[in-house]
Formats: C-alpha cells, structure tokens, sequence
C-alpha cells in the first residue's frame, strides 16, 4: 500500500506541472543544428511578461506599476490573458511608463501603463494610440520614461516618452513625436537598447557605441543635468551585430556574428559569466569600461538580462543561466549562485528568453511557454499557485507564442 500511496503521489505532481528535469552537468550533448531564435516574440519588464502569438496578438501576465506608484495586476487570472487591441505585431517592448508594438507594416503603437491596467481590470482591450503614423521603424523600447528606436533607414532617435503620454489625454487620432533627436546623423545601426537612460547601439560595420544619460539626470534622484547626447565607441574582438541591456540590470552584452558573447558592468554576483564576483558593487569605474570582455560558453543565439543575473540561448537551442540565483531565476533547481554560463535544459530547442527582476521565462520551438524563479508578482503565469519553481515549468495557458510551428 506504501508504494501504491507513493506512486500515487509522484502521480499526482506531475499532472499539476510539466517542470523539465535538471541537466546533468558535465555530461556530453549530441550535435544539434543550429536554432533561428525569435528574440522579438517575448519582452518583460519589471515584474511583468509579454509575448507575441503566431498572429502577432500581444499576451501578457505579471504586474507593473502605475504613475501613482500603485501595483497592479496585468491579468487578474495570473495566467496569460489577451492584452491589447489589434494583431500583426511583430516586436513588443515591456517598458516602465508604456508598452510600445511594432507593426509588421513598421508602424509604431504605443499603450500607456495605467490604460493597460485598467483594461485588465475591466478584462477589456485597450486601444492602441499610433507614434508618428507617416514614419517607419524597425526596433523600438521604452525605459524611464525614455523613448528610443531604430527607423527603417537606419538612423537611430531618442525621445522623452512624456510628450506622448500628455497626449492622451487629448482629443486625438494620433501620437506626436515632439522634439525627437538623432544620434550620429549619417550612421545607420542594426540594433540598440536602453541600459536606463544610457543607450547602447550597434552600427552597421559592427561597432557599439554607448551615450550619456538622455533623460537630463544624473540619476533616477539627480538633478536635472541636461541632456548629454556625446557618444563614446567601446571596443569588442569580433563584428557585433546585438545588444542586450536594460534598466536597473549591471552588465552589458554585446553578441558578434560569430556567435560570441561580450560584455561588461558590475559583477557582483557573476552576471557577467567571466569568473569569480567582485563584490566592490559601487565602484563606478565600471560603467566607465571602453572595452567588453569574452564571456566563456557559446556559440550564442540570443541572450536576455536582469538585475544580477542573466539568461541565454546556444545557437543548438539549450538553455543557460549565469549570476545570482537566490530566488531560483537561474531554474537550475538549487539556490547557488553561477560564475559561469550553467546549463539550465537541453531537453527543448529554446528560441527567446526573457526576465523580470526575480524570474525567468523562455519559448520552445514548438511555441510552449517556460518559467521559473519569482513568483511574487505573477511573472510564472501559473494562476499564482506557487511562490517560486526552481526549474522551468509550464506557464498555464493553451497559447502558443512565437512563429506558427
């Protein structure tokens, strides 16, 4: 009867979740082609989650932070649900003030925070407002209530996303972008990110520039500086063609072609990858690095950063975590912190990751969607029934997001 009991049990566990079993460290991987990742089909923010479907539908769970400073739920399922009007989107960007979407036509969309919020507590669709109708993009993002994108023809823009939110209010069709700047007139890049108000960009022959900070302080509590738009060049050992960066997080990724990861910033808990953490955390002299570092491991696919940890994906689709693990954000099934790339799955062929500041969340090939980590502001989407999982764990929803299978 004991084994009975105990095999009923096990039973009962695995029909609650699908979580992967741990990767055996040490223990050799057959060869496996190389994945095409779809970065662009998965974003999160803070401490919420956004992913495109095969329809370029915008899904979301998790929570974010109104501009009164309330927290509020993006689904009250805390589940996926359908989040915004419209389909045919093809880049999402999770941002602190607005959620910003790409058409597939190049058209750039814009949703403020708080009218996101509200259409999840009436379990309603909020209207999209349209950026600039007449213009064209190919990479847009939000962060601290900085606007900033790459146009179809290359060149690379800032804004100060506040002009659009003061028009909401308004009677309008559209959104205006009022007093946009360009950056390096005559250089065209391929892509870009904002590490808070400090902008990252990659120019077409592969090198990374970095500016000053954009939104005219020298903090999120400074004073008002003024706007410094100067751009140095950081040096890297291959032609670099991604960057990965966001608010709040301490390190920079750069990937070349070859499919080796660069980086730089703080290392406090080896979010870096390169070795051993230096735990000097307010030694600014990192942000003042004019070159990046290989980081072991590879080649890579795609890679996604947090506040001291970050994710990534091999170009043979295994799945790999470095960095601060005390909340379980690595997935590896244990609370050690990495100082090196770890693998977390080989069990699934991975396309996009993401993070929030405590969770992890990934996409397969076949579309089904991953978490783990965190559970505190419902980033696992599983209907809040745990705190945390320390694997990856399907995410309770019939969606598949990415490209169709």
């Amino acid at each position: 009867m004991r084994w009975i009991m105990l095999g009923l049990t096990a039973a009962v566990a695995v029909l609650g979740f699908v979580v992967l079993s741990p990767a055996k460290k040490g223990e050799s991987r057959a060869y496996r082609p190389t994945v095409e990742a779809q970065p662009d089909a998965l974003a999160a923010g803070e401490s919420y989650v956004l992913a495109l479907d095969g329809r370029g539908r915008v899904f979301g769970w998790g929570s974010a932070r109104r501009r009164g400073g309330e927290v509020a739920p993006l689904s009250t399922s805390k589940r996926p649900r359908l989040l915004l009007e419209g389909e045919g989107y093809r880049q999402v960007s999770a941002g602190s003030r607005a959620i910003y979407a790409l058409h597939a036509s190049g058209t750039l969309w814009r949703w403020s925070i708080d009218d996101v919020l509200d259409g999840a507590a009436a379990n309603a669709l909020p209207k999209p407002m349209p950026v600039a109708p007449d213009l064209r993009w190919k990479k847009v993002f939000e962060t601290w209530g900085v606007g900033a994108g790459i146009r179809a023809d290359g060149s690379l823009w800032y804004w100060q996303d506040e002009g659009l939110e003061d028009q909401t209010s308004q009677v309008t069709t559209a959104l205006m972008l009022r007093a946009p700047h360009q950056l390096k007139p005559g250089t065209r890049f391929v892509d870009a990110c904002l590490e808070g108000s400090r902008l990252h960009a990659i120019d077409e022959s592969g090198q990374l520039w970095r500016t000053a900070h954009l939104h005219g302080r020298t903090g999120r509590q400074g004073p008002d500086q003024g706007e410094r738009t100067d751009m140095q060049v950081l040096s890297a050992g291959g032609r670099l063609r991604q960057v990965y960066c966001r608010e709040n997080a301490s390190q920079v990724f750069a990937l070349d072609d070859q499919g080796r990861l660069h980086g730089y910033g703080f290392n406090s808990f080896g979010e870096l990858g390169v070795g051993e953490p230096d735990y000097h955390y307010r030694n600014r002299d990192a942000w003042k690095a004019t070159s990046l570092q290989p980081v072991p491991g590879g080649p890579w696919a795609t890679v996604a950063v947090s506040h001291s940890f970050s994710l990534g994906i091999a170009r043979d689709g295994s799945l790999w975590g470095w960095g601060r693990n005390l909340d379980h954000e690595l997935g590896l099934g244990d609370e050690g912190s990495e100082h090196h790339p770890a693998l977390i799955d080989d069990s699934h062929r991975w396309l996009a990751v993401a993070a929030t500041y405590g969770a992890g969340i990934a996409l397969t090939a076949s579309g089904e969607s991953y978490a783990w980590g965190s559970n505190g502001s419902g980033a696992l989407g599983d209907g809040g029934i745990a705190k945390t999982h320390d694997r990856p764990t399907a995410v309770l929803t019939d969606e598949h997001f990415g490209a169709s299978p």
